[in-house]
Order: C-alpha cells, then structure tokens, then sequence
C-alpha cells in the first residue's frame, strides 16, 4: 500500500512536455509547381522511415479505396528503410502504382513545401513487439504548416493530435478507417 501511494504521487507529479518544431522554418509555403509535379487532384503525404511499425502498409491499402472515390488522389512517401520492397510489392498486388510515389529521403529545409502541398499528412503509426512512435515529430511540422493531420492512436501521436480539435486519430491498423 506505501508503495502504492507513492507511486500514485509521483505519477501526479509527472508532466509531458511534447518535443518542439522550429515555427520559424515550418510554415505555410506556396510551390504550386510543387503539387502540379505529381498530380492536378488530391496530394496525401507520409514521411517517415520505411520500417513496420510506422504503419505505411496500412496507408497503402486505405489508398485502394480512397482512389476510387477521388481518382485523381496521389500518394507521396517521403522516406526510405527496409520496408520498402514490400510496400512496393504491395503497391504492384493493389494496382496503385500509378498513385504512389516514393520520392525518398528529402532535406529538411524543403520539407515545409511538401507538408504544405499536401492536402493531408497521415502518420498511420502500429504497435510490433513494444514498439511505435514517440511522438511523431513530423505531424508537429505538418500541422505549422496547417496541414490537416490523422494518425493512429498509439504511441505518443495522441500527444499532439487531439481528435476532432486538431486532428484525426484512427485505430492502429484499420486502413478501413483510415479510409474513412
């Protein structure tokens, strides 16, 4: 029981104190020429490592459904990591390689132009062996560039996204929702 209330008062005495972003250099930026590059439709955009638990797989398979209702939709992936020759495979079974395009690693300075071309940043973070996202750094950018965000709720993303107020959360792993 000591044990207990102790832990219960030092529990009270924790605060999260979320990682911050440079608002000075995340901000709205217009490059029309940007978004015409890729598409003349709707611009989705990841931007992450390529590894499991960041969830892209599940983004992949939302997009499927999405491109259906709005056919002119594109995908962006920002990023690499080992996950990406199955995400490609993925892409080839879905017949979505037209409406996914993998652009890789790109400098951080030119980030604000893609969050800001994006009509939706998703981080569709899941949870494999104990581990997920942190934070989720990149959804702080997208939202200083007033990119509308949605993320799976896990991890710390439900830290920064609060549903309905700033941001979508989804289930982890429901690209059903995602969908939606």
């Amino acid at each position: 029981l000591i044990l207990d209330i102790a832990r219960r008062r030092d529990e009270e005495k924790i605060e999260i104190i979320p990682m911050g972003i440079d608002l000075d250099r995340f901000t709205q930026v217009s490059d029309i020429n940007l978004k015409k590059k890729y598409t003349d439709g709707n611009l989705l955009l990841f931007v992450g490592r390529l590894i499991d638990w960041k969830g892209a797989k599940y983004l992949v398979k939302a997009m499927k459904d999405v491109v259906e209702t709005f056919p002119k939709t594109k995908l962006l992936i920002v990023g690499s990591g080992p996950e990406k020759t199955k995400l490609k495979e993925l892409i080839i079974e879905l017949n979505l390689e037209d409406k996914v395009c993998f652009i890789g690693e790109i400098k951080n300075t030119e980030m604000p132009k893609y969050y800001s071309a994006a009509v939706v940043f998703i981080i569709p973070s899941i949870v494999v062996d104990g581990h997920t996202e942190g934070l989720g750094v990149v959804t702080l950018e997208a939202m200083a560039c007033g990119t509308p965000v949605i993320g799976s709720n896990v991890g710390g993303i439900p830290d920064v996204i609060k549903d309905g107020y700033n941001g979508f959360l989804v289930p982890e792993k429901s690209h059903e929702e995602l969908t939606k």
